[in-house]
């Protein structure tokens, strides 16, 4: 779940046992509080606890509405705790703001498709598929298309 940049700052963050301040942890590490909050989340999503990594991912959101990964993140969470109609709408804000990720395209037409929202989830798959055309998104996509009655 980390990027390399995130690992970075996790492994200077090691430096620090138990508690430390934002303000050390912007001293030695860089970390804003945007990410500071990131980390928190992916690190209990990583544990299977996404109610909790929710609430630092939406924390994230509120610091910086415009970052695209927290909505992201956010989505993931949504799509774990069972919430699809929230996921969408967390991928589709990710979408918006940071376009042509196809991986959220397919995310998008799986929280349609949980959501009991066959056609958009049609819709989001088939956009999907002009994308990518192999690995097991791919065809997950065009099994549903095809058992669906769209190819």
């Amino acid at each position: 779940l980390l990027t390399g940049e995130e690992q970075d700052r996790f492994r200077q963050l090691a430096v620090f046992c138990g508690s430390f301040s934002r303000e050390a942890a912007l001293a030695v590490a860089g970390a804003s509080l945007f990410d500071l909050r990131a980390l928190l989340g992916k690190s209990l999503l990583a544990q299977e606890k996404p109610g909790e990594a929710n609430r630092y991912f939406q924390r994230a959101i509120g610091i910086y509405p415009r970052e695209a990964q927290a909505h992201h993140l956010s989505g993931l969470t949504r799509l774990y705790t069972g919430d699809f109609q929230a996921a969408y709408e967390q991928f589709d804000r990710y979408e918006q703001l940071l376009p042509g990720n196809p991986n959220t395209v397919f995310l998008k037409g799986y929280a349609l498709e949980s959501s009991d929202q066959r056609r958009a989830a049609a819709e989001e798959y088939y956009r999907y598929l002009q994308q990518v055309n192999q690995g097991r998104a791919a065809e997950y996509s065009y099994q549903r298309l095809q058992k669906w009655g769209y190819l």
